[in-house]
């Protein structure tokens, strides 16, 4: 799955046209060397509003939002926005690995910095893995947190744990910056829903944080197997 912020400008009333091209490239790790495409495909990502909210866009993102089904593995993204109006275009190259899906082992997700949440109805999509509740969060992607008006840094995690195991897990946050831990604390897990999953949210305060960048780590354990996923963010005035 993946979440791409584009930056757009509104030139008339139905102004904006993006398009979003990702292409999923698998790596064969055996013989390290490029492997196939496994998925390419254009995208477009529509934008429109009154010309007296012109300014107000200008300085807004349009939010891609695509899911997909890959296997364990080894891959690289490209993602290149063009638009089409102003006949500019961005392109970005991530790396990304999606670990075995193995039922009887503690799994977790990506550790996610969200930006905001938003509430949905009951009919939209229950599978979305950003969906907690009632609410929609929306990662937050590379930009910096600013202390002032800000409620601090939230978070989410989702943790599988091992079919059939009646261990709950056990979780501990843990700050650091420039390699140094500057603190971890023990977190009280919600209980599984129905589909087995824990979902945690939860909020640190930065007012107390110096700007700097930062990393954040969840470290999730049954008495087994020990996993841990990490964030970077950044924090200014």
């Amino acid at each position: 799955m993946q979440m791409t912020a584009l930056r757009g400008e509104f030139m008339d009333r139905e102004i904006l046209q993006s398009i979003q091209l990702d292409r999923l490239i698998r790596q064969d790790r055996a013989q390290d060397r490029p492997g196939r495409i496994d998925d390419d495909a254009a995208h477009t990502v529509p934008g429109c509003g009154e010309l007296d909210q012109i300014e107000t866009a200008k300085r807004g993102n349009l939010l891609f939002y695509r899911e997909t089904d890959l296997e364990p593995g080894q891959y690289t993204m490209d993602s290149i926005a063009y638009d089409a109006t102003n006949n500019q275009s961005s392109v970005g190259h991530h790396q990304l690995t999606v670990p075995d899906s193995d039922q009887t082992k503690l799994r977790i997700s990506n550790l996610i910095v969200v930006a905001k949440a938003q509430k949905v109805s009951a009919t939209d999509s229950q599978t979305n893995p950003f969906r907690v509740g009632e609410l929609m969060l929306y990662p937050n992607l590379g930009e910096p947190l600013h202390k002032a008006g800000s409620k601090g840094l939230s978070m989410f995690l989702t943790i599988y744990p091992p079919k059939g195991s009646t261990t709950a897990p056990k979780m501990s946050i843990e700050l650091a910056q420039a390699g140094q831990a500057l603190g971890q604390l023990p977190v009280q897990l919600p209980a599984p829903d129905q589909n087995g999953r824990i979902q945690y949210t939860g909020t640190i305060p930065i007012d107390a944080f110096p700007p700097g960048e930062y990393e954040l780590k969840a470290m999730v354990t049954d008495g087994i197997t020990k996993t841990t996923r990490s964030e970077r963010f950044t924090v200014q005035p």
